[in-house]
């Protein structure tokens, strides 16, 4: 990047903020509006900020998040990850409508087929506080806020955006009006040309991309206090090409289906996942059973709540020739009260815990407290014992040796593993609502990395510490008939653990728009921009050089249809989130929206 566009970059900077966010409380969100939540523990980004961006894919949301890195091994569709407050990018860190959604084999969020057609909002959750994920292994949670079957009348949705390399993304979905019984169906499909690999090879594309997923519900309401949703899913998408190796076709097959009773603040469910991957190493086939019990509700003045989940999953895999059938089952709960005292103060404590078929049992646990104003002013101190169960892949997968046609490293599973650690101390403030900031010290023990080489094999060993801070900056207001928003995120780490890898130093996020409203105050013009900066990141002994993005956003509403154009790395910043592996250049998305029955 030349000095003229560094500077361009950060006179940015000092005009914008983070992206897209809200204050927690100003969302319909299922779990940032829970009560003894503390106010700086959450973040939201809405369904209406969501709107002004073309989404392909569920990476493009991610970039609006506050407090969370990502990164991917290639073009759109290569094996990705995130990490949110720079913790382990393993574990169940995805939730779609507070239920888990990710691999049974690797603990991996199946964040490819989201029916992004539905989502309404996210969340992130930076704690990953048992008592509303629900789950004792999680670093973090993002939940992404579906909507479901039922409203005021008959409303559907058809969506299409297109950009580079013929990147193009169709959804369409239907509800029918809301009543004793509704019902809806949304259809996903997102589909790209192979980019030029890289490094580069003459003759070799990769990321020839397809994916499809198709969501039914059905959801019955006999009262206000009471409904019953039966939802199905069926995904499958391709990838051909993996960088640095040989082309193959990577191919996911997966059905889901899930049964909800709510009634008060007693939640039921039972589910199934049915997911498998083929790719020249050969397959992995993983049937999982999930059922969960939760309440939430007040005895004696004080906040109660309590869960219960289990999973029984069993797996018929076959990799370089060598044939093995793994099968675990887990069960685990735990409780946490909490209440209001004088002087707007918050606490809760809580325990949670389980038992694994492979695992001794396993204990976690928390306590905070906020003290808070009616001016907005608020301040909270939380310390906990976070803990990441292994995957079945970490567990059970024997040692292999490689055939020559194998197109990745052989690992090598062990079955006496323990769940990694975290205990944290955080520290959190939030002035009048516009500005908060987050402090953490957490120190990490039983970190599971490879050790060895072909195969290489899976230890928890891994101990570090990590300091760091964040703090988000909001301003939103009104001037000369325009809507305006400023915002800023800074997120600065002390110390990185080794464990993980692509933590940036720093990152600067922010974003600034204007809107205004056209002729009879019907149709709305918008313009905004998006800014990242991030320092050096360590990948295993690599480093990562710093790199500025900044993107433009520009629509407009007309009746019941909405027009986005964005132009993405403006200026053209060449930079990694993986080694070896280059980001997008610049390049154009456009799309259009149009609601029906509106």
């Amino acid at each position: 990047m030349n000095t003229q566009a560094r500077i361009l970059t950060f006179l940015a900077v000092g005009a914008c903020a983070y992206g897209t966010g809200v204050p927690a409380e100003a969302s319909r969100a299922v779990f940032s509006a829970d009560t003894l939540l503390f106010p700086t523990e959450a973040y939201v980004v809405t369904a209406e900020e969501l709107d002004h961006y073309n989404i392909h894919t569920l990476e493009d949301i991610l970039e609006l998040l506050f407090g969370v890195t990502w990164w991917r091994e290639g073009p759109p569709g290569s094996r990705s990850g995130f990490s949110i407050g720079g913790r382990s990018d393993t574990g169940i860190t995805l939730l779609v409508n507070g239920e888990p959604f990710y691999d049974p084999y690797t603990y991996e969020p199946l964040a490819r087929f989201l029916p992004l057609s539905r989502v309404k909002a996210v969340e992130v959750l930076f704690g990953g506080s048992p008592f509303v994920t629900g789950v004792c292994s999680s670093n973090g949670v993002i939940n992404c806020i579906v909507d479901e079957a039922g409203g005021v009348g008959p409303l559907s949705e058809v969506e299409f955006t297109y950009g580079r390399n013929n990147r193009r993304a169709r959804r369409v979905w239907f509800s029918t009006p809301g009543d004793a019984i509704s019902a809806s169906i949304a259809y996903d499909e997102y589909l790209q040309d192979a980019f030029e690999s890289y490094p580069a090879i003459w003759g070799r594309r990769l990321g020839d991309y397809n994916s499809r997923s198709v969501l039914i519900d059905l959801v019955i309401e006999p009262d206000s206090v009471q409904s019953l949703c039966c939802k199905i899913q069926r995904y499958d998408d391709m990838y051909i090409g993996t960088p640095l190796s040989a082309i193959e076709g990577i191919r996911y097959d997966g059905f889901d289906s899930m049964i909800r009773y709510r009634r008060s603040g007693l939640v039921l469910s039972v589910g199934q996942r049915n997911l498998e991957q083929t790719r020249r190493a050969g397959r992995i086939t993983g049937f999982a059973t999930v059922g969960s019990v939760r309440y939430s509700g007040r005895i004696s003045g004080i906040q109660l709540r309590t869960y219960c989940s289990g999973e029984r999953s069993v797996f018929e895999n076959r990799l370089w020739g060598v044939t093995f059938d793994p099968s675990f089952h887990r069960i685990e709960g735990g409780i946490t009260v909490g209440g209001f005292g004088p002087a707007g103060t918050t606490w809760r404590a809580g325990l949670c815990g389980g038992g694994h078929s492979e695992i001794e049992g396993y204990i976690g646990g928390e306590a905070g407290v906020s003290i808070g104003r009616s001016d907005g002013f608020s301040q909270s101190l939380a310390v906990a014992r976070r803990l990441r169960l292994p995957s079945a892949m970490e567990l059970f997968q024997p040692e292999l040796e490689k055939t020559l046609d194998g197109i990745e490293f052989a690992t090598s599973g062990a079955i006496d593993l323990e769940p990694e650690v975290m205990e944290e101390v955080s520290l959190g403030t939030r002035l009048f609502s516009i500005l908060t900031a987050n402090f953490f010290l957490r120190r990490e023990r039983f970190r599971i990395e490879l050790r060895g080489y072909d195969p290489a094999e899976f230890r928890a060993e891994g101990a570090a510490e990590v300091i760091g801070g964040s703090g988000i900056f909001t301003r939103r207001g009104r001037f000369l008939g325009f809507d305006y928003g400023i915002n800023m995120g800074l997120e600065v780490f002390g110390k990185r653990s080794a464990y993980t890898n692509g933590i940036p130093e720093y990152r600067v996020r922010g974003g600034t728009y204007l809107s205004r409203r056209l002729f009879k105050q019907t149709e709305t013009l918008s313009i905004r921009f998006d800014f990242e900066a991030a320092g050096d990141r360590i990948w295993e002994d690599m480093a990562l050089d710093p790199y500025q993005v900044l993107h433009l956003s520009a629509g407009m509403t007309i009746m019941s249809a909405r027009i986005r154009f964005q132009v993405r790395n403006l200026l053209d910043e060449t930079y990694e989130t993986v080694p070896g592996f280059s980001m997008s250049g610049r390049y154009f998305i456009i799309g259009m929206t149009w609601s029906l029955f509106d």
